[in-house]
């Protein structure tokens, strides 16, 4: 397994290696200002999906009765302790990953880690689909049901009969090899994300 020594001779630029993750990364200082920000990260921001907002060159919660939180989590980390918050209320809202940067001394850095975009789950549930055959109406099939949908809320928004759910959700589990459709949604959702660069993600 070659040393993070090892990866720095052959990589010469790690930001676009960053730029392409197919996950949200915020390089903070204690004081919430941003000193790095990679495309996910902007991203997700942006999209407003995350509880967080950019507040000139500051990473602010969106809701203003979140900031006392916040500011708690920077101060943690930069005490040395790692911890997650979920800044959105909404239910199905990504927790943010916080812990201390372990390239920078104590107080210096906080990393906070984003989960990828829907656009970029629904990109890699297209990837998984195709990587195991599966029909376009399939891979439709497969995206509802790793959102924790139905059978039959499935059939009502596409507009089918139930029947016709569980036929492609039969044939769903035997290209992939799953017993089930909750071993194959866990599946599906823990494949690697693709790279968040659009150019290298096919939408078809």
């Amino acid at each position: 397994m070659p040393s993070s020594e090892a990866l720095s001779r052959v990589v010469h630029d790690p930001a676009a290696l960053l730029e392409c993750a197919g996950f949200g990364l915020l390089v903070l200082d204690p004081g919430s200002r941003v000193i790095y920000a990679n495309a996910a990260g902007r991203s997700a921001v942006a999209s407003g999906t995350v509880g967080l907002r950019f507040d000139g060159p500051f990473a602010a919660p969106s809701e203003p009765g979140n900031v006392g939180r916040w500011r708690c989590a920077l101060a943690a980390c930069a005490a040395g302790s790692a911890s997650m918050i979920r800044l959105d209320r909404r239910p199905a809202s990504p927790c943010l990953s916080l812990a201390p940067d372990p390239s920078a001394g104590p107080s210096s850095r906080v990393l906070c880690s984003v989960p990828a975009s829907d656009a970029q789950r629904a990109a890699s549930l297209r990837a998984y689909g195709r990587a195991h055959g599966l029909t376009d109406g399939e891979t439709e099939v497969l995206k509802a049901l790793a959102s924790g949908a139905s059978p039959k809320s499935i059939a009502g928004a596409r507009g089918v009969a139930e029947c016709t759910v569980r036929a492609q959700i039969r044939a769903i589990l035997s290209k992939t090899g799953h017993r089930g459709t909750r071993e194959l949604a866990i599946d599906a959702q823990r494949s690697a994300p693709l790279p968040f660069d659009r150019s290298a993600i096919d939408t078809r």
